[in-house]
């Protein structure tokens, strides 16, 4: 397939670079053809540093001085990605050549349409209530890019018939889009192309839509996931022609404030036609507003959107920045694609979701394999007090205080999924690093055994893999505290679960102050304050995580998570408390906390009883954005993994667990990106009750 491109009028952002600079200017080639190739993307990996070859394949960039040993990176679609060193190409013009490649398309065994074959509109809206807008703008960086995921309609492959998009407003004569079909990344943002493409199509604008026809391309998509991109190919001399329209658009507009108009709006009058009418003063007929170059009233161009969370939507300021949520997933754009396909179709080659090993946990996987790693860490700034381990070995003097950390994240490596004996070992290294044995693993099972865990439990696997690669990338950092002495793994399921939507989670055990039993009280509760703020500033340090953190925590947990979302040294963001201990620990609350205020983050309380901030004080200390949900069918021990993998669990309690557990996905999502990606599969057990 070939090049589609759309033109029409679009507004551009030029922002002049203050540092000192130099210029990487060149002409790109087929390698095999020695024809130049229009519109290709150059710049540094994840930097708005990038550019748009022009019509005659040649590009010009301007690097600061500080990343001249950085290399460019040149693409194309249809054309194998290229990597040169920017200082080997400084003070002359040079020339490039890019290798030709085939996408490897998956087979489809369906070869042509029949009557039966369904069309279908997939979020197109002719009748859409304005949420807001948004502006695809470029500076002097060049290939800004918007992409909308879509979901196929159908488990077999479909044909993508046509394109729309709606355009509110609009400035230039002409621009060009591309239009580019993605794979969905393992991070659930915008990958790599689903085809290369090199043609030209017309389109066609009625009320405000641009159509782009594809009937004639024979566009078969086979993935269960795929994103539309509209991608800006303006090369750098048009932008800046453009942002000095824009200009005097601003400064048109800024003189009209200086007389009045505070407000123009655009209508229809019976008697004098169009006329453009302004919020505080008399509306100008159409001829005075010509006079005054008032055509758009704003300069920019808009497309309009509306919130929805099914259909995520992605923005990128040039050629290779990472892509980023439009708006946070709050909005999308609206947009959409029409397809047909045979409703009976069932023998074309689709992706799978994850395949989850525990059929009873009927959960729904994100887009990432999961990776599981655990380290033993100690505290030097702090001491373990407790005179003898676990197993009676008597603690040496001066022994700094154990600090265990198991660690779920993304990957992209798919190796054999572990065992559960890999995370039973974990309950081995909660105080010191046992040497593991087959005698150290059967005394676990045996010790698991006697708690109600079935014979074979051990030899169940995850959907977790040991020790392997993290995906490229940063991601939001969960800390998860457990119960009252628990373990760290007791909610494995969950951890999976979360990793695997695209976050980094960590967990620490619940480790008293004087041995291995935690007590609740004030002096323990604050080790464990410690010990979280140890694990925070750990990870942060050796984990590939970016600025966003989130607390997860049950029972006693959840309290003291609630505690130092109040004291702790790093700010919160999210926190979800699963049926924590705040209603029967007042006092102890009441002495940790005071009478402090929480102003920043979102909170989601989860829990078995009704709500009665009489006697859950502190959620009324909670300024920011709170929710609690009361569950209809879980007990205590039902919010973990842990107590649900009894052999005396039932399947109905399972299917409840799995409802939490995509409860908690969700609002994870939601206060982090705005989306809700997780699904509920069964009866709502929730009472939601907000503050």
């Amino acid at each position: 397939m070939n090049k589609i491109l759309l033109t029409f009028g679009f507004a551009l952002i030029f922002l002049p670079y203050s540092f000192s600079q130099i210029e990487v200017k060149g002409k790109v080639h087929d390698q095999e053809t020695f024809e130049t190739l229009p519109y290709v993307n150059v710049g540094i990996l994840q930097t708005i540093i990038g550019d748009i070859s022009d019509a005659k394949g040649t590009f010009k960039l301007m690097v600061p001085d500080s990343l001249r040993n950085a290399n460019l990176t040149v693409h194309s679609p249809g054309y194998e990605l290229m990597q040169v060193s920017i200082d080997q190409l400084l003070n002359k013009e040079a020339k490039l050549f890019l290798k030709p490649t085939n996408i490897a398309l998956s087979e489809v065994l369906i070869s042509q349409k029949s009557k039966a074959y369904k069309s279908t509109e997939i979020e197109i809206k002719e009748k859409l209530s304005r949420k807001g807008s948004v502006a695809l703008s470029q500076s002097t960086s060049g290939g800004s890019a918007i992409a909308v995921r879509y979901q196929s309609p159908t488990k077999g492959g479909f044909w993508l018939d046509d394109i729309k998009l709606k355009i509110e407003q609009n400035l230039g004569d002409t621009i060009n889009l591309r239009i580019r079909l993605l794979k969905v990344s393992e991070d659930g943002k915008p990958g790599m192309d689903l085809y290369p493409t090199d043609t030209i199509v017309s389109t066609t604008m009625e009320n405000g839509w641009w159509s782009v026809d594809l009937k004639e391309e024979h566009i078969l998509i086979d993935e269960p996931y795929f994103f539309v991109c509209f991608e800006l190919i303006e090369d750098l001399e048009t932008r800046i022609k453009l942002n000095k329209k824009r200009e005097e658009k601003t400064k048109l507009m800024y003189d009209l404030y200086d007389r009045g108009v505070k407000k123009i709006e655009i209508q229809t009058d019976s008697i004098e036609g169009e006329v453009i009418r302004t919020g505080w003063s008399s509306s100008m007929s159409k001829r005075e507003a010509k006079q005054y170059g008032v055509d758009f009233p704003t300069g920019k161009a808009y497309f309009t959107i509306t919130p929805n969370q099914y259909f995520p939507t992605y923005k990128k300021v040039s050629s290779f920045d990472n892509w980023q949520p439009l708006f946070e997933h709050e909005f999308t754009l609206v947009s959409g694609i029409t397809v047909s396909f045979d409703p009976e179709a069932t023998n074309t080659v689709t992706k799978t979701e994850t395949e989850n090993n525990f059929g009873s946990y009927p959960l729904v996987w994100g887009h990432h394999l999961v990776g599981f790693i655990k380290f033993f860490e100690v505290d030097t700034s702090r001491y373990y007090k407790a005179p003898f381990y676990e197993d009676g070995t008597k603690v040496a003097d001066n022994t700094f205080r154990p600090i265990q950390i198991n660690v779920w994240y993304p990957t992209n490596k798919q190796t054999v999924p572990l065992n559960l004996i890999d995370y039973i070992r974990t309950l081995a290294w909660t105080e010191q690093k046992i040497p593991l044995s087959q005698e150290v693993d059967q005394a676990l099972i045996n010790s698991l055994s006697k708690f109600g865990f079935p014979l074979d439990y051990a030899k169940q696997t995850s959907n977790a893999q040991l020790n392997v690669d993290f995906s490229d990338g940063s991601y939001p950092l969960l800390l998860y505290t457990p119960g009252l002495s628990s373990e760290a793994i007791e909610n494995y399921k969950l951890c999976e679960l979360l990793a695997s939507f695209g976050y980094v989670v960590v967990a620490i055990p619940s480790l008293g102050t004087l041995g291995r039993e935690m007590e609740p009280n004030i002096e323990q509760t604050i080790t464990q304050l410690a010990d979280i703020d140890f694990a925070l500033t750990w990870a942060k340090d050796k984990l590939p995580v970016n600025d966003q953190l989130g607390l997860l925590g049950y029972s006693w947990g959840a309290l003291s998570n609630l505690a130092y979302a109040f004291n702790g040294n790093h700010t919160v963001d999210a926190m979800i408390s699963l049926d924590g201990s705040m209603y029967t620990q007042t006092d102890l609350l009441t002495a940790l906390i005071g009478a402090k205020k929480l102003r920043e983050g979102k909170s989601a309380f989860i829990g078995t009883r009704p709500l009665d901030k009489d006697v859950f004080k502190y959620y009324n200390h909670i300024e920011a954005y709170k929710s609690y949900y009361q569950t209809r069918h879980l007990q205590h021990d039902n919010f973990i993994a842990l107590g649900n993998d009894l052999a005396s669990s039932t399947a109905d309690l399972r299917k409840a667990y799995t409802e939490l557990c995509a409860l908690v996905v969700q609002l994870y999502n939601a206060y982090f990106s705005g989306s809700e990606t997780a699904k509920i599969n069964f009866n709502p057990i929730y009472i939601h009750q907000l503050d």
